[in-house]
C-alpha cells in the first residue's frame, strides 16, 4: 500500500512538474515571438526617422 502511494505522489508530482514546464516553455516562447514582432515594428519607425 505504501509503495501504491509513492507511486502516486511521484507520478502526480512529475505530472505536475512536467506542466508546469511546458507553460514555462510556451510563455517563452509566446514571449520571443512578441519580441521579433516588436522589432519588426520598431525598425520601419527608425528607418523613416533618419
Amino acid at each position: 500500500m505504501l509503495k501504491q502511494t509513492i507511486a502516486v505522489v511521484l507520478a502526480v508530482s512529475m505530472g505536475v512538474f512536467a506542466f508546469s514546464y511546458s507553460i514555462e516553455a510556451g510563455i517563452g516562447y509566446v514571449g520571443a515571438l512578441v519580441l521579433e514582432l516588436c522589432k519588426e515594428i520598431a525598425r520601419p519607425k527608425e528607418d523613416s526617422e533618419h
